[in-house]
C-alpha cells in the first residue's frame, strides 16, 4: 500500500503530493489544486482547496488500483476535520491509534486530534470512493465562535475553541441526502472557472452548516435517529429508487419494506434520517416535480398528468399541486402556453 507523509494540513499541498505519487501534474487555479488519476493507477479526480479564514475542502472521487495511506505527522496544530463519505469505505485512525473507525457510505464524522498525536486516512484499492473532508484551522477560524453558541452543544464549542489542539474530539453518525447532494455538485464542477471556485467556498460553508445541524440533532435528547449500517443505507437508496420508478402505483410501506429487505419501523425512521423527509412526503414531492415537468412539456393535459403521477382523482391532484406550487395545474399550463413564443393569446 502506498503511503504519503504530510507535514502540514494544507489540502492544496495534499493534492500536490498525491499527484507526485501518481506521476502526474496538478492544475492550479485560485485557491485550488486538482488532478485526474492516470489510468495505470485507476481513475477519478482529486481536488484540494485552501480558503481564506481557516477553511479547507478536499474532494476525492476515485477507484484506485493500489490503496493509499495519508499520514499526518504529529507536532503541528491539527485542524478539526469534518468527513462525509458518499460511496465506498474510508478508514480514519487518530489519537495514537486509540481511535480507529470505518467511515461507510452515507456516514459522517467530526474529529479533532492533539498536537502530540499523528493520524491517518486509508483509501482502499479496487473500490469506488467518493469522499469529502472539510478542515477547520481553529487558530484562525472565527466564523462560528461567538455566533449562536448558546444553540450548540458545549462539547462542540469546546472542541472548536481548542485553538492549540490540546484535546481530542470525536463524533461519528449517519449522514443525509442533502450532504450527498452538495458533494455530488462539487464533484461535477469545472474549477478552472473563477465563479465555480467562489461557489465551492460558499458550498463549503453550507456543508459545515449541515455537519453542525446533523451533530445537534444527534445530541438532542429528543432525537429519534437510529444507527444505520451500510446495508441499511443501501436499503434506503433502493427504497428511493422504487418510489421514483413506481409513482403511478407505489408500494405500501409494508410492501416497500419487504422489497428492500428491512423492517417497517427502521425503513420509516431511516428514510427520514437519510432524506430528511417522510416516505409519503417524498412521494408527494416527486409526483409534483414530475407533474410540473410534464405540464411544462405541454404534451399531456391535466387529467393525463394526474393519472401519470398516480392520482385517479383530478380534483385531489389539483389540490396537492396548488399546495406545492401555489397555483392550480390548469392555470400553470395556461401560463406556460402564454409564454411560448408565437403561442395564441386567445
Amino acid at each position: 500500500m502506498n503511503k504519503i507523509t504530510l507535514n502540514d494540513f494544507s489540502f492544496e499541498n495534499m493534492a500536490i503530493k498525491m499527484a507526485a505519487l501518481f506521476e502526474t501534474e496538478v492544475d492550479s487555479n485560485c485557491n485550488s489544486n486538482e488532478f485526474k488519476l492516470p489510468k495505470k493507477y485507476g481513475n477519478g479526480r482529486i481536488i484540494g482547496f485552501d480558503f481564506d479564514g481557516g477553511l479547507g475542502l478536499f474532494i476525492l472521487k476515485v477507484k484506485l488500483r493500489e490503496g493509499v495511506v495519508l499520514d499526518f505527522r504529529e507536532g503541528n496544530r491539527h485542524p478539526m476535520y469534518l468527513m462525509h463519505n458518499n460511496e465506498g469505505v474510508v478508514v480514519h485512525n487518530f489519537c495514537k491509534d486509540s481511535i480507529r473507525y470505518q467511515l461507510d457510505t452515507m456516514h459522517c464524522s467530526i474529529s479533532a486530534c492533539p498536537c502530540d498525536s499523528s493520524q491517518s486516512v486509508t483509501l482502499p484499492a479496487g473500490q469506488a470512493v467518493n469522499f469529502c473532508c472539510v478542515s477547520i484551522d481553529r487558530g484562525v477560524f472565527t466564523e462560528i465562535t461567538g455566533c449562536g453558541e448558546d444553540e450548540l452543544p458545549q462539547s462542540f464549542i469546546h472542541a472548536l475553541e481548542d485553538k492549540k489542539s490540546e484535546n481530542s474530539f470525536f463524533y461519528h453518525g449517519t449522514s443525509d441526502f442533502e450532504m450527498a447532494r452538495f458533494v455530488q455538485e462539487l464533484c461535477e464542477m469545472d474549477f478552472s472557472k473563477i465563479e465555480n471556485v467562489a461557489f465551492a467556498e460558499g458550498k463549503t460553508f453550507e456543508i459545515l452548516g449541515q455537519f453542525i445541524r446533523n451533530y445537534k440533532e444527534n445530541q438532542s435528547p429528543d432525537s429519534v435517529k437510529v444507527a444505520l449500517n451500510k446495508y441499511d443505507i443501501d436499503c434506503m437508496m433502493r427504497a428511493k429508487e422504487i418510489i421514483t420508478s413506481n409513482m403511478e402505483e407505489p408500494p405500501t410501506i409494508p410492501e416497500l419494506a419487504k422489497l428492500v429487505g428491512i423492517n417497517q419501523q427502521k425503513l420509516k425512521q431511516g428514510f427520514k434520517q437519510v432524506f430528511r423527509t417522510t416516505i409519503n412526503q417524498f412521494l408527494i414531492k416527486e409526483r409534483m416535480e414530475t407533474a410540473r415537468i410534464l405540464l411544462t412539456e405541454g404534451t399531456m393535459n391535466v387529467s393525463e398528468v394526474a393519472t401519470r403521477v398516480g392520482y385517479s382523482n383530478k380534483s385531489h391532484f389539483s389540490t396537492k399541486f396548488k399546495q406545492h406550487f401555489g397555483i392550480l395545474p390548469k392555470e400553470f399550463s395556461k401560463n406556460i402556453e402564454v409564454n411560448i413564443p408565437g403561442a395564441s393569446l386567445s
